[in-house]
């Protein structure tokens, strides 16, 4: 719906001294969508009634390489 694709990767995460089942989504955004990914941090932490959410962002330079 806000973005044309993402990686979803189950990982075990530690919070609180406690280990726990865990998502990383990966998207690839442009700058100016960042608080389009902030919205949708506090949309998964609300829905799950998570106490916290990590958003982290990273400059990436890459292509897209498309088969057809």
């Amino acid at each position: 719906k806000y973005f044309k694709g993402f990686t979803v990767y189950n990982v075990s995460g530690i919070y609180k001294g406690v280990a726990e089942s865990s998502l990383v989504i990966e998207i690839l955004a442009r700058g100016n969508e960042a608080h389009i990914i902030l919205f949708l941090a506090k949309v998964i932490a609300q829905h799950n009634a998570q106490e916290t959410i990590l958003v982290w962002s990273s400059k990436v330079e890459g292509d897209l390489v498309y088969g057809h």
